[in-house]
């Protein structure tokens, strides 16, 4: 809400990506998603959120259902942070579950690729 808000607190939300880095390996799948969903919508740095979202979401890619992986693979883009290792995840484990997205899903993945 504080981007919607257009209040831009960059201690509070500095404060959250370090609470989130320290607990990421409690994040499931979609707060996973929904975290990096969130700063791709901000304008400030959070590449070591971004880091460590990447480096959790890797082995855990097939847990990711096709809502997570298009938010995923689109805050990625968004920021243009180039992970080319979660990107060629992601890409794999969509091309076998494409039957699943729904179409804001798959507008979203083509636009991240």
């Amino acid at each position: 809400a504080i981007a919607k808000l257009t209040v831009m607190d960059s201690p509070l939300l500095d404060a959250i990506a370090a609470a989130a880095i320290a607990r990421i390996s409690e994040l499931s799948a979609l707060s996973l998603s929904r975290t990096a969903w969130a700063f791709a919508t901000l304008p400030i740095e959070a590449e070591p959120l971004f880091d460590a979202i990447a480096a959790e979401s890797l082995p855990r890619m097939s847990a990711f259902t096709s809502q997570n992986k298009s938010l995923t693979a689109w805050s990625f883009a968004r920021l243009a942070l180039c992970h080319e290792q979660l990107m060629a995840s992601i890409s794999s484990a969509a091309i076998h579950s494409l039957s699943a997205f729904k179409s804001q899903e798959l507008a979203n993945t083509a636009w991240a690729f």
